[in-house]
């Protein structure tokens, strides 16, 4: 049922830019497992990077959570929102120093996969500040979204701006 909350027009979009947000911390951790024992084995500046994705990951999934809770409150999106971006620029510093001709590839595939992130992470976050309200469902008080029949679903729409 919480899926028609999350779907529903103001919030799909900043959803689809979250999955997609979570796909790329996908693919630049399977880079970072492939190539961390073979070229970065004793980098502490790579293991940053990985340290400051999982963060910027954390805040990401902190914040669909409370959106699928039903508790949506633009400034907390776009603290998380802000934060994910910053880590993310963090990330992409720790890889400066290592380039190296043998791993320049690599750490460009990073870099491009942070950058389709920080410019995904900016999109919700534009879209956040326009084009969305405060929701908090009454719901979520009595019941944390256990909203399974349609009324109440439809109530969503029409709860108080904080």
């Amino acid at each position: 049922m919480f899926l028609k909350y999350v779907i529903s027009y103001p919030f799909s979009p900043i959803f689809v830019a979250k999955v997609h947000h979570f796909v790329s911390f996908i693919l630049v951790a399977y880079v970072w497992l492939q190539n961390r024992p073979v070229h970065f084995n004793s980098s502490t500046a790579f293991s940053f990077l990985a340290v400051f994705d999982l963060l910027s990951l954390l805040g990401t999934l902190l914040s669909v959570w409370l959106t699928v809770q039903k508790c949506y409150i633009v400034k907390l999106e776009l603290g998380f929102t802000i934060s994910s971006i910053v880590l993310l620029l963090l990330g992409s510093f720790c890889t400066f120093p290592l380039y190296d001709e043998d791993v320049k590839y690599i750490l460009h595939a990073i870099n491009i996969m942070h950058g389709y992130s920080i410019g995904l992470l900016m999109f919700a976050g534009i879209w956040a500040q326009f084009k969305t309200k405060n929701t908090i469902s009454r719901l979520l008080i009595r019941n944390w979204g256990n909203a399974d029949d349609e009324d109440q679903m439809e109530q969503l729409d029409f709860d108080d701006e904080l």
